[in-house]
């Protein structure tokens, strides 16, 4: 069972097909590495799950970093509606044999005889952000004096 426990409509949004997910990491250089995975889901107990397709891949060798060192990833979440997250994340085990391995793998050669399955990962969502502009802007805003940009100031309002 994940430590953090996402919420329900967390949980959904990850789930749904029409979802956009990301997986942010950070190269050994420093260099930010994103790259889109619609494969990322939530399973029953919570955690978050990415099936990779290529041993070899610049994402497994960072998650594999990542794993071993403790480094943070990022998962963007993009809802159909237009809201966003940030789900802040660790990876917490790579699966690359027994029935869970062979679970996905089944599932992904039933849906693309061509998809090759190289390691499960699990990862453990550690905390939520909603990054959508309403929730974003006025939380940028707090605690700080009202600003005003002057392209606002000199524009007559119109009625």
């Amino acid at each position: 069972m994940a430590k953090y426990t996402l919420a329900a409509e967390i949980r959904e949004l990850l789930n749904r097909a029409d979802s956009v997910k990301t997986l942010a990491l950070l190269a050994e250089d420093g260099s930010p590495y994103v790259i889109f995975a619609p494969g990322l889901h939530v399973d029953d107990d919570g955690r978050l799950v990415y099936p990779e397709a290529f041993e070899h891949s610049q994402l497994n060798a960072l998650l594999v970093r990542a794993v071993w060192f403790k480094r943070p990833l990022t998962v963007a979440l993009l809802a159909a509606d237009g809201r966003s997250f940030q789900i802040a994340a660790t990876p917490y085990k790579a699966v690359i044999s027994g029935p869970l391995f062979e679970h996905y793998y089944r599932q992904k050669q039933q849906a693309d005889a061509a998809f090759s399955l190289s390691t499960v990962w699990l990862i453990d969502a550690l905390s939520v952000s909603e990054t959508s502009d309403p929730v974003r802007g006025p939380a940028s805003e707090t605690g700080r004096m009202p600003l005003l940009h002057l392209d606002r100031i000199a524009r007559p309002a119109s009625n």
